[in-house]
């Protein structure tokens, strides 16, 4: 009997007795016994009983029973004693009966179209496609909201420890994943490193984002403290919330839980942190960044007109502006774009094939990225990252990204 107290036969095909004198039992279930391991989880393979243990052993292959049509069902190996009023079934490296590699994952699926696709123990299509939350752990059925989730047993049990996690709602057709995202970026020495959220709703094909995301890139300081100084003095860029949950759990996925929790206990106490933490410290931390993934453009794209920008560098800024972000995928190299605006200023920021581009309204900005002596631009990096140098770019250029990204110019 298993916690829907669903009765099932076992008939045992072998029964013996162990060196110690302990009962030993065993059998296999071909799929046409139609055996379930609760009613939503269907089993072939063997079964065993060992009379020391309190749970049946079940080696060979599970397979999830949705209701939902629109996703792809697939046999999956596993083996584990089961508890039957708990079931947790241990997912570390799925496999199908072909031995192929199964995906559990929100993907970025790379073809002709390219788009977002729940991978629930399915077969992952190409080797470039991008599994932005994969996750492991176990596969949990959540019988109140119909639910199936896959993560460390602790962060299942609670939701708001650090880890990858993945679920999905058979009742709406709508999948969920929080942890460190993978975008699939190579942009070289620009490091961005998100973390936060992502929903596909499989009716439609929608997607949202909400994140927060540090990124890191060489560039004269003089210049980025320039930029901090004048958001600083900014009337006009309102604070950012940072008692919302998606931040909450990206300080957690940094610093793990404790440390954590410190960190905004002196958030909610003064306002800032005592000492900018090491790992937060980035050309940029966006603190305040939701994206969607755009068919027609192929990029990753900010949604809504406002980023909420953490810090710059060492200075605690957690102001909110108007931003535009995007990240394009090309075969040709990938394109990280990056608008910011308060006040009567902005910022924008374009890197692509080792070449950082950037530019602002503000003179004395633009004229420290000018006066850079040549050899001073330039970083040469690891050898797998390849080079990288900035240089001051055109109004032009942030001008067409603009246009491109549906905003229009402030400059028009």
């Amino acid at each position: 009997m298993d916690a829907s107290k669903k009765k099932q036969t076992i008939t045992f095909s072998k029964i013996t007795v162990d060196t110690t004198f302990q009962t030993f039992a065993s059998t296999d279930l071909p799929d046409t016994s139609n055996f379930t391991i609760i009613p939503q989880i269907s089993y072939k393979g063997s079964v065993t009983l060992t009379a020391s243990n309190q749970y049946l052993n079940f080696t060979g292959f599970a397979k999830i029973n949705f209701n939902c049509s629109a996703i792809e069902r697939s046999w999956f190996r596993f083996s584990s004693d089961i508890n039957p009023y708990e079931v947790y079934i241990p997912i570390t490296e799925p496999q199908n009966e072909n031995n192929e590699k199964l995906s559990a994952s929100i993907s970025l699926v790379s073809d002709s179209l390219t788009y977002i696709k729940t991978n629930f123990l399915t077969r992952k299509g190409k080797t470039s496609d991008v599994d932005i939350v994969p996750s492991s752990g176990y596969l949990f059925y959540d019988k109140a909201g119909n639910e199936y989730r896959i993560s460390s047993r602790e962060k299942i049990e609670n939701k708001t420890l650090p880890g990858n996690y993945l679920s999905f709602n058979d009742t709406k057709c709508i999948s969920y994943a929080e942890g460190k995202l993978d975008l699939g970026a190579d942009l070289g020495q620009v490091k961005i490193r998100p973390v936060g959220n992502i929903t596909h709703n499989i009716n439609n094909n929608s997607n949202e984002m909400d994140m927060i995301m540090p990124v890191t890139f060489f560039m004269e300081e003089d210049a980025l403290k320039e930029m901090s100084d004048n958001l600083a003095a900014s009337q006009g860029a309102p604070p950012v919330n940072t008692n919302r949950a998606v931040y909450e759990k990206g300080l957690a996925e940094i610093f793990g839980k404790e440390k954590s929790d410190k960190l905004i206990a002196e958030l909610s106490l003064y306002g800032a942190f005592k000492k900018m933490p090491q790992e937060l410290q980035a050309s940029l931390f966006l603190n305040d960044l939701r994206m969607k993934w755009n068919g027609e453009s192929k990029s990753f794209r900010s949604e809504g007109d406002s980023v909420g920008i953490g810090n710059i560098l060492k200075t605690q800024l957690n102001r909110k502006v108007k931003g535009m972000v995007e990240l394009v995928k090309k075969r040709s190299g990938d394109v990280l774009n990056i608008y910011l605006e308060w006040d009567n200023s902005w910022y924008f920021f374009s890197y692509t094939k080792g070449m950082m581009q950037t530019i602002s309204s503000s003179t004395k900005y633009n004229d420290i990225i000018r006066n850079v002596k040549p050899e001073k631009r330039i970083s040469k990096g690891e050898r797998e990252e390849g080079g990288y140098q900035f240089i001051l770019s055109t109004e032009r250029r942030k001008n067409d990204f603009m246009k491109k990204f549906g905003g229009g110019s402030s400059d028009e």
